[in-house]
């Protein structure tokens, strides 16, 4: 990726803008864990002050399908604009600074696009209440406008954002009085970037890593972090208009870019969740809020990993294919059938599982196949995408073309 362009300001971090964690904190690797079990591993019987597990609708994080196909058509406009695609970052400190590693990653990995432009957005001390109501004499949608500026971008490259926050100044409470203020901020910020962003297509969405560490009482440390879960979740079905603790009416496809989820960060202390993630005290710095580099690594390389592989954002952050359409741009040349029966499906290209073009290679150009037969019926096989040949094109053949990708 050797044309991508990067830009990050740097603050000192040992600043008293940093709000989110007061000076005097101290790490405290004896603090035990919070019992507390990460959104994705609820069980359907298991609920958190009254709410269900999953990041999605009724305990589930799968992507609901008429959300998935909003992402898939959303991100197949995001396109380069005179040769550049910009991807910001919105957030406080905490954000700023797991941003910073992706940047570097990203920079140096042959996978990622060169038209794909890094803007470090998030800022010290600018949690997602400053982001409503800005401090006097210090504007983070100013600022943010700035770093855009200067980067090279103008506003109608900027087509994809990163959102991760946390509200100041509040503790916990019997209720989820945190989270469901958070949720109204967040409801501003994503109002506002479409605003004065109209080109982004979608915000990728994470919430808290864990808090656990943190050795004093302050509005960073558990059980916030965890509870901020909820309030994204919450903001992406008031979009798709479900019912939640929070309600609807604030955010829509209109008067918001389409939001879902990335990355899920938080895990409980050195608990292995399902995934296998954990946090260690030496993951963070010494106030045991901010990530040090250790969680920095960890945040960055599963985002990283997120842009890269999932069809809700691989076609534009790799560029390895056309983006994502109805038809694809490359149409795959069925091979003909071994007899003379005009009514005998074609024989389905003998290769690699979830190369549908019969080219040797599982890349974009076999996904496209696959998202334009996804949801219906084939007798083709592979041909139309039915990777497992089961008559059905479905997710499972997406499983079947990820898990060969590249190969």
């Amino acid at each position: 990726m050797n044309r991508l362009r990067i830009f990050s300001i740097l603050f000192l971090w040992g600043m008293a803008a940093f709000l989110t964690v007061p000076v005097d904190a101290a790490k405290d690797c004896s603090l035990p864990p919070t019992g507390f079990t990460p959104l994705i591993d609820m069980s359907g019987t298991q609920t958190y002050k009254g709410q269900e597990g999953g990041l999605y609708d009724n305990g589930s994080n799968s992507v609901p399908s008429g959300l998935y196909q909003k992402v898939l058509e959303a991100a197949s406009q995001i396109q380069p604009v005179n040769g550049k695609i910009g991807l910001i970052s919105v957030g406080m400190s905490n954000v700023s600074q797991e941003f910073i590693d992706f940047q570097s990653k990203a920079e140096v990995d042959p996978e990622v696009s060169a038209a794909v432009v890094t803007v470090n957005g998030a800022q010290s001390g600018q949690s997602a209440d400053k982001w409503v109501t800005p401090d006097p004499g210090t504007n983070p949608w100013s600022v943010l406008a700035s770093r855009i500026s200067s980067s090279g971008l103008s506003n109608g490259q900027v087509q994809a954002v990163w959102l991760k926050q946390a509200n100041r100044g509040t503790i916990e409470t019997p209720g989820l009085e945190d989270a469901l203020e958070m949720k109204s901020n967040l409801a501003y910020i994503v109002k506002k970037l479409r605003t004065d962003y109209p080109a982004i297509k979608v915000i990728y969405v994470s919430s808290r890593i864990y808090a656990g560490y943190v050795g004093s009482a302050h509005s960073s440390i558990e059980p916030l972090a965890y509870e901020s879960g909820f309030a994204f979740r919450w903001l992406i079905q008031d979009q798709m208009g479900v019912a939640n603790a929070a309600g609807t009416g604030e955010v829509d496809y209109v008067n918001a870019p389409v939001i879902v989820w990335g990355p899920y960060l938080w895990a409980d202390d050195n608990i292995p969740r399902s995934d296998g993630l954990i946090w260690k005290c030496e993951d963070f710095e010494d106030d045991g809020g901010h990530p040090g580099p250790g969680a920095e690594a960890k945040v960055a390389q599963m985002l990283l990993n997120f842009f890269k592989t999932s069809p809700m954002a691989a076609s534009w952050f790799t560029g390895s294919a056309p983006v994502p359409t109805k038809t694809p741009s490359k149409t795959p040349t069925p091979i003909k059938s071994p007899t003379k029966t005009p009514t005998q499906p074609p024989t389905p290209p003998m290769g690699k599982p979830g190369d549908a073009n019969g080219d040797g290679k599982v890349d974009g150009f076999d996904y496209l196949v696959w998202l334009s037969h996804y949801g219906k019926t084939s007798n083709n096989g592979p041909i139309d995408g039915d990777f497992n040949s089961d008559g059905s094109v479905n997710g499972q053949d997406y499983l079947v073309w990820l898990s060969n990708y590249g190969k």
